[in-house]
């Protein structure tokens, strides 16, 4: 028997199997409507998630900005602690399991198969994040949306109430209005708490580059370690003009 005469039987041997359990009802024969469904549905799931997760992950980018977190980052080892300490996880976590069952969902394409775990998990995760950095620093829809929250539905309002958080005491923290400078110690009003002012110091070899920028009334960023309203600050930065805190 020669190779295609072996392929053709191979062939037949395969279709007539898959008709016998067709027969004895193992195989049950559906309708292309029903698998024309499952697809729209499938594709309606994976968006729906998709949406969800740019949300999520807009709304963290939106909250480090506008709580001005981001500056943590060029503070050095305590400013990144200070960040990861702040940083809403619970978000993150609801992010990376919605993010999961995409994963799932995009698997059940014919080309998720063919695509490594790994790589696809990735390539989902850095789309959504791209999609979400670009619409919260291309668009005004976040400062929109937070002016008009108390329109919006339940469970969103509340998440864009608590998108500009309350700086606990003692954190250390503080969005500051500059009253005053002197050397390497500065007298700064609390920008969300009117009349509640602390008294801030830096360490002298970073004073210079620190404060080279701010000038009283300059509204600043502060991090440091607090204690008895006297705040040893590890960095200062600028507030971002588009960002309107507080009153």
């Amino acid at each position: 028997m020669n190779p295609e005469e072996k392929t053709e039987n191979d062939n037949m041997d395969m279709k007539n199997n898959i008709l016998g359990e067709i027969r004895s009802g193992v195989v049950l024969m559906r309708p292309k409507a029903s698998f024309t469904f499952k697809l729209i549905l499938l594709i309606f799931l994976v968006s729906l998630i998709t949406g969800v997760s740019i949300f999520i992950l807009n709304l963290i980018v939106f909250s480090a900005r506008i709580n001005h977190y981001d500056a943590l980052l060029g503070f050095g080892a305590s400013g990144l602690y200070t960040f990861i300490k702040f940083f809403p996880w619970y978000l993150m976590m609801l992010d990376v399991v919605l993010i999961l069952l995409l994963l799932a969902l995009v698997r059940k394409f014919r080309f998720g198969y063919k695509i490594p775990v790994l790589y696809l998990l990735s390539g989902i995760f850095a789309s959504t994040i791209l999609f979400a950095v670009a619409l919260d620093f291309g668009t005004e829809l976040n400062e929109s949306l937070l002016k008009r929250s108390d329109k919006l539905p339940g469970p969103i309002e509340k998440l864009y109430l608590t998108a500009e958080k309350r700086i606990p005491s003692g954190s250390g923290i503080c969005f500051c209005k500059i009253i005053s400078i002197d050397g390497n110690t500065l007298v700064a009003e609390d920008n969300r708490n009117a009349g509640f002012r602390f008294k801030v110091l830096f360490p002298s070899k970073s004073t210079e580059k620190m404060l080279l920028e701010i000038v009283p009334g300059s509204v600043v960023f502060i991090a440091g370690v607090e204690k008895d309203g006297v705040i040893e600050a590890f960095g200062i930065s600028n507030i971002n003009p588009r960002i309107k805190i507080g009153n």
